[in-house]
């Protein structure tokens, strides 16, 4: 269908019209945008006819309201109409139009361009849903062969246009169809209303059918339609019957997205009502329209309540009314939310301590559109926070009590001396108490000559008051004596109500004291002695506290404390000099073993270095010897080549012949021995250097103290300085160097201390071999040296075949000056020594294990990753 061709289809058009309940219409797509074509509805929508909006060419754009202008022009193409051509395609919005008596409705467009043949955008058509208004048929209908454009509104509608029979077959139905419910139109005709109708939808839509044909009055109702896919869509029926035709027209518009909005607006609201926190919302001005039931309740409103005529003032407390309106709102107006913890004011006085979220919702302007706010009761929060300062405030005076009192303990600790034991004591309680003096006086009996007095020993003040310190009369009438002579509490929260019943000499030591407020605790020594620690408010009552006179009931416990410990101290004084006399002659004995154990470190060194002397001067003198006794061989090989050479630069080459002493050498054999003579010299003054560069490795004398070194060197390098010990001897085969080097990355570590401690192991593996093939124990003589990673560890292990230890030898391995050589040959401090460089220089392991009669390992393990602790050589024990 294109366009109505005849009477029928005319007919049919304008049921559609009568059953929509929206206003369609067609507008240019190009400047000024004027209206085509407006069905009659119009009238009963907004109030307009026909011909009016038909002849005024910018009815649409100027009919919008002003604040939704922007918004609608800005989804056609960007630019303000008329100026531009409309360029989308399609579009839904909501928005103002302005009825004709000047008010304005919200409307849903939804609309739709046509292209012309070239594929441009020729003409719009699209409806105005009226989001508030009546469903009343217009009483009057013209003749849609007016509008020529009407087949063009059935086809391209984003409505479903439809016509059924009374029977509930569907006739015909438009394209929107399938946008809708995704069936093709022919494929949906062909379905059964029960096949499509939701069950639970079914009676009210077959009673809504009924009702349809019984009054034949335009009939508007909700059910779920069956999506092509299985799923529901919710639709919005407006339908009416043609008994003359036997057919109804209906209009159906998906409202699945309302549903879902209008459910979730229920939950909304049911869970807003279901919560126990204030809920409610407010126009700009503060006036509340909603409030939920929790709300009302904490506010002591009735649920009927009419709430629209009150303020939001009304419900804050007095006190913090200003700071809600000055601070609270202004932040959620400028940052959209605001939240805190205010007071609520119910309708009979009580004030309810609440948290509260306030936001400021605006619109696409910036203007506030309404206020809404969450607030929780924090009565029981509040209580219990209430509870707590006052626990944490009990704990407080606790920690301070105790913080004082062991600042006492620790000068008893400290000084062990009473004047300083004193002066913290006044000083820390004035301090914690906050009184104007605290003092400490000594009461003094006096005898027959003197009268007994308080003296004022110690005293802590604010520098600009004068200084009570001093002796002052203890007269029997004083209340002040009497009572702290009986050890009992004097507690005096203001002395004016006193000064009636206190005795002159009373009086008088108030006022010269100045005391308003004074509270005194006396203490009793072991000795006897009577003291008391006392405190003076001078300018005002004070009301003494409980736990006031606990601290100064505790600090005189610890002067009683300090007291005993000062005698104490005096006794000991005397011990200690009888244990001073003692304790140098322990030092002198202790030092002059220092120096034996240093000695005999001494002669150990010197013992080591003797050996390897001796080993490289052995070493070396064989090569030396060798170069030495070539060396005549070779000044004679010289001076007779340089005598043939002068020789033959006198005479004729051809005819020369040699004469004198040439006749008589053997130049082929000096030609033949002569680079031989050098290349043996070369081979041992090579010997000599490499015996002083492992020397030089071995010793590491020009490197610093800790350093990443290759463990390999070391080894070999001690190796070689031992090598005349691990060479054949008259009477014992060589020893065999079994090598098996894993691969090691240069370990941190003191070289020179590392290498004193391979040569101490191998020294001691080379003297157990030599001792086993004495006693004719071993035929082959071996030591394995293997180096490998284990885990963050470096291991090395060497391992000789000798005659192992016995448990008994074991046991005392490491001790200083256990040895199991014969005396004379060994000091017992190798391994001990060695022992001393792993595990304390080098944060290591030495471990062992030995079997009788097979031998010894020995394994050393050196962490990867470590730090130099110190300076070996400022450590006298050590090996160099």
């Amino acid at each position: 269908m294109v366009e109505p061709s005849s009477q029928q289809e005319q007919a049919r058009w304008r049921q559609f019209l009568a059953a929509s309940p929206a206003v369609i219409y067609s507008m240019d797509t190009n400047p000024p945008h004027g209206l085509n074509f407006v069905s009659e509805n119009i009238a009963s929508k907004l109030g307009y006819n026909v011909e009016e909006c038909l002849q005024d060419p910018h009815f649409w754009y100027q009919s919008i309201h002003p604040e939704d202008f922007p918004q609608v022009v800005g989804s056609w193409n960007g630019e303000i109409p008329p100026q531009t051509p409309i360029k989308a395609k399609s579009g839904t919005q909501a928005y103002r139009l302005r009825r004709r008596d000047g008010s304005y409705c919200w409307i849903r467009d939804e609309w739709q361009t046509i292209e012309n043949e070239t594929g441009t955008p020729s003409e719009i058509i699209g409806s105005w849903l009226p989001l508030e208004c009546s469903w009343e048929m217009p009483e009057t209908c013209q003749d849609c062969s007016k509008f020529p454009t009407a087949g063009k509104f059935f086809q391209l509608s984003l409505d479903l246009f439809c016509v059924l029979n009374f029977q509930g077959v569907f006739l015909q139905v438009n394209p929107a169809v399938t946008r809708i419910l995704g069936y093709q139109p022919e494929e949906f005709c062909q379905k059964a209303l029960p096949e499509l109708v939701h069950p639970d939808d079914w009676e009210e839509t077959n009673n809504k059918g009924k009702e349809l044909l019984e009054t034949e009055k335009l009939t508007t109702f909700e059910n779920r339609y069956r999506h092509v896919d299985g799923s529901y869509r919710w639709l919005s029926w407006s339908a009416i019957a043609v008994p003359e035709e036997q057919v109804i027209y209906a209009i159906a518009r998906d409202i699945t997205k309302d549903k879902e909005v209008e459910q979730a607006k229920d939950r909304l609201e049911a869970l807003v009502e279901a919560t126990t926190d204030f809920v409610g919302i407010s126009d700009p001005a503060g006036h509340p329209y909603y409030i939920n039931t929790a709300g009302r309740r904490m506010l002591g409103l009735s649920p009927e309540e009419d709430i629209t005529q009150q303020h939001i003032s009304d419900y804050y407390a007095p006190q913090v009314r200003q700071t809600a309106f000055e601070s609270a709102i202004p932040i959620a107006e400028q940052q959209q939310v605001w939240h805190g913890e205010s007071e609520f004011v119910d309708r009979y006085g009580n004030i309810i301590p609440v948290s509260q979220v306030i936001t400021a919702h605006k619109d696409r302007q910036g203007n506030i559109e309404f206020y809404a706010t969450i607030a929780r009761d924090i009565r029981d929060r509040k209580t219990i926070e209430n509870s707590l300062r006052w626990q944490e405030e009990q704990l407080r005076k606790k920690a301070q009590k105790e913080a004082l009192l062991n600042r006492i303990t620790n000068q008893i600790r400290q000084s062990l001396d009473l004047d300083t034991v004193l002066e913290t004591a006044v000083r820390s309680v004035r301090h914690l108490l906050q009184v104007d003096r605290c003092g400490f006086l000594w009461y003094e009996p006096g005898n027959g000559e003197n009268l007994p007095v308080w003296n004022c020993v110690k005293e802590a003040k604010s520098p600009e008051k004068g200084s009570n310190l001093g002796i002052y009369p203890a007269s029997g009438d004083n209340f002040l004596t009497q009572k702290c002579l009986h050890l009992e509490v004097v507690q005096v929260d203001d002395t004016n109500q006193l000064e009636a019943e206190l005795t002159l000499s009373a009086q008088k030591m108030l006022k010269r004291w100045h005391m308003r407020a004074f509270l005194a605790v006396p203490t009793i020594t072991q000795q006897g002695e009577i003291g008391i620690i006392g405190c003076i408010q001078e300018d005002k009552p004070r009301s003494w506290q409980v736990w006031e006179t606990e601290i100064l009931l505790s600090v005189c416990d610890c002067l009683n404390i300090a007291i005993s410990q000062a005698t104490l101290y005096q006794k000991s004084q005397e011990s200690a000099k009888v244990a001073s006399q003692h304790a140098l002659q322990l030092e002198h004995t202790l030092n002059e073993l220092q120096r034996t154990q240093t000695q005999l470190i001494h002669n150990e060194k010197m013992a080591g270095l003797g050996q390897l002397v001796a080993g490289i001067a052995h070493e070396i003198n064989n090569p030396v010897n060798f170069i030495y006794g070539n060396i005549t061989h070779a000044q004679e090989y010289t001076s007779e080549l340089i005598n043939w050479l002068q020789h033959y630069q006198k005479l004729d080459w051809e005819n020369a012949l040699p004469e004198g002493d040439l006749a008589g050498s053997d130049l082929n054999f000096i030609i033949d021995d002569f680079p031989k003579l050098i290349h043996s010299m070369q081979v041992g003054a090579e010997r000599i250097r490499d015996i002083v560069r492992s020397l030089r490795t071995f010793s590491r004398l020009d490197e610093a103290y800790w350093k990443e070194v290759d463990l390999h060197e070391g080894l070999e390098s001690t190796l070689t300085i031992l090598h005349h010990r691990l060479t054949e001897k008259c009477d014992r085969p060589e020893i065999e160097i079994v090598r098996n080097y894993g691969d090691l990355p240069a370990i941190g570590c003191y070289a020179n201390q590392l290498n004193q401690v391979f040569v101490n192991l191998l020294t001691n593996s080379i003297d157990a071999l030599e001792t086993a093939y004495q006693k004719n124990q071993k035929d082959s003589l071996q030591i394995d040296i293997i180096t490998r990673l284990a885990d963050d560890w470096v291991e090395i292990e060497l391992a000789d075949n000798g005659m192992g230890m016995t448990e008994a030898v074991q046991k005392h391995l490491f001790d200083p000056f256990f040895t199991t050589k014969p005396v004379g040959k060994g000091t017992g401090l190798g391994l001990s020594i060695a022992y001393q460089i792993i595990t304390e220089l080098h944060q290591g392991e030495l471990q062992y294990s030995s079997s009788v009669g097979e031998g010894t390992t020995f394994t050393i393990r050196i962490p990867l990753q470590q730090q130099p602790h110190h300076n070996p050589n400022n450590n006298e024990s050590s090996p160099s």
